[in-house]
């Protein structure tokens, strides 16, 4: 387990923060809470091929799962409103199964990707990540792997001001892609939950530091009976708690990361990966 970046993944952590610190203000997220997705933040994302990073296999000039978690983090530090561990996964999967042209046309050129975390339940509507506005949803229907199009997602109400909705992936509508049938779609769809658990890991760990680093600016400036109240230790103490734990947060999905690169069976509860669907750390 590597905990110095390689210049190339420096760069790509430096691309993104500047993005996002440029995009994902407080006044864009403010007006993206409608539907949880600024719009232009995702056209640029996709411009600049952060979407479908793992679409292609490092080996043929992709990315591998630590660079999208390099990405994840940054995207956790600004709270940036957009469904982007959701739809990097999703891009990868349907990629991984030679999904039908079309559908992997529409969402290389843009289109939101999502899978959804709980399997198909007739009649029953569940929260999906990225819901609110997507076009293509992943699911496990059974022990078919399929992709939904035309939900409606752009009329869902979304949830908390964010790009999640609640979706019936079972009323018919649209249409329904089936990409992978029994154990390969079950194995495939797993492993794909996994790298998005990894990947959220990484989310919430930027989140955190970005949060504290909030907390510690405010503990200085902010004075109590003529000092900053970070110099109290009720103050000090918790906040030197929390800035190990973040630091560990970050190292815990790190080491899923590794775990996954050296084929460790154990790595983040995984089952078995397919052929093919291992990713690629």
């Amino acid at each position: 387990m590597k905990l110095a970046l390689s210049e190339s993944q420096s760069m790509l952590k430096d691309t993104v923060a500047r993005l996002f610190a440029d995009e994902a203000t407080p006044e864009r997220l403010r007006a993206a809470e409608d539907t949880g997705v600024d719009q232009a933040l995702w056209d640029k994302l996709v411009e600049l091929g952060i979407v479908g990073i793992r679409a292609i296999e490092p080996q043929d000039g992709g990315m591998t799962l630590m660079d999208a978690a390099i990405v994840a983090e940054e995207a956790g530090r600004h709270v940036a409103p957009v469904p982007l561990i959701e739809a990097i996964v999703a891009i990868a999967l349907l990629h991984r199964l030679d999904a039908p042209a079309a559908l992997l046309s529409a969402v290389d050129s843009g289109a939101i990707a999502t899978l959804a975390l709980n399997p198909v339940v007739p009649g029953v509507a569940q929260p999906v990540l990225g819901g609110s506005r997507a076009h293509v949803v992943l699911a496990l229907d059974g022990n078919d792997l399929v992709a939904l199009t035309g939900l409606n997602a752009a009329k869902a109400s979304n949830i908390a001001a964010a790009a999640v909705a609640n979706l019936d992936l079972s009323d018919g509508a649209g249409e329904r892609f089936v990409l992978a049938t029994g154990d390969i779609a079950v194995s495939q769809f797993a492993a794909a939950c996994e790298e998005w658990k990894v990947l959220t890991a990484a989310y919430l760990a930027g989140l955190g530091r970005r949060a504290l680093e909030l907390a510690a600016a405010y503990s200085v400036e902010r004075h109590a009976y003529g000092s900053p109240i970070g110099a109290y230790q009720g103050i000090a103490h918790p906040m030197a708690d929390a800035a190990t734990h973040m630091d560990g947060a970050k190292l815990l999905a790190w080491r899923a990361i590794a775990s996954i690169a050296a084929g460790d069976a154990k790595e983040a509860r995984a089952p078995p990966w397919p052929i093919g669907g291992r990713p690629i750390a």
